[in-house]
């Protein structure tokens, strides 16, 4: 379970001194620090789970949202969301692993977002074609419909099959809100390809 500092200060307020008691209690293990402020009880949850936690507000994306979805053939070991308005990449260690944040543009942030259900916790993770077009914002800029194809199947490695089936108009009505090089030549491509 997550407990910020204030609920362990209400928790421990028969203690003498809350601050020692919450130091031994992640000394000994009873608590696991996400980031300052902020612990988890459960050292075998899921980190999926915790990255919106770490980061608010904050949707899991990119290669985790990807390969979430089995749309890349790898396992990621860093959870990455999105987030805005945060100026910069911020990462975050712990016992969990390293959570990578990635501003993208405020006006799409809210766009085409699930709460996933399906564990422990709820969590908001992109939809599968939003995952794409938050992962082609992020990417270094290509300069034709070729090397966005190359992006896509070659480097991501996606599945090309799983590809054919997402929502294209989702993708179209989203995209055209990033106002990005990358995603512009991925939705020539889809025009040209699909």
């Amino acid at each position: 379970m997550i407990k910020t500092v204030f609920q362990l200060k209400n928790e421990y307020s028969t203690y003498k001194n809350v601050l020692c008691k919450i130091s031994h209690e992640e000394k000994q293990g009873n608590i696991i620090r996400l980031k300052r402020g902020l612990y988890e009880t459960d050292k075998t949850i899921d980190p999926i789970l915790l990255s919106n936690h770490i980061v608010s507000p904050s949707y899991v994306s990119f290669e985790t949202a990807l390969s979430y979805y089995g749309l890349i053939p790898e396992k990621v070991y860093t959870i990455t969301g999105a987030s805005f308005n945060k100026q910069k990449t911020k990462t975050f260690k712990n016992y969990f692993g390293t959570f990578v944040y990635n501003d993208i543009p405020k006006n799409v942030y809210s766009d085409s977002i699930l709460l996933d259900t399906s564990k422990e916790y709820g969590f908001l993770i992109a939809s599968k074609e939003k995952a794409i077009l938050d992962m082609l914002y992020k990417a270094k800029t290509v300069r034709s419909t070729k090397e966005i194809e190359a992006l896509l199947f070659d480097d991501l490695r996606i599945d090309e099959i799983d590809f054919s089936k997402l929502d294209f108009t989702l993708i179209r009505t989203i995209g055209n809100k990033y106002y990005d090089k990358n995603i512009s030549l991925f939705l020539q491509y889809l025009k040209e390809e699909v």
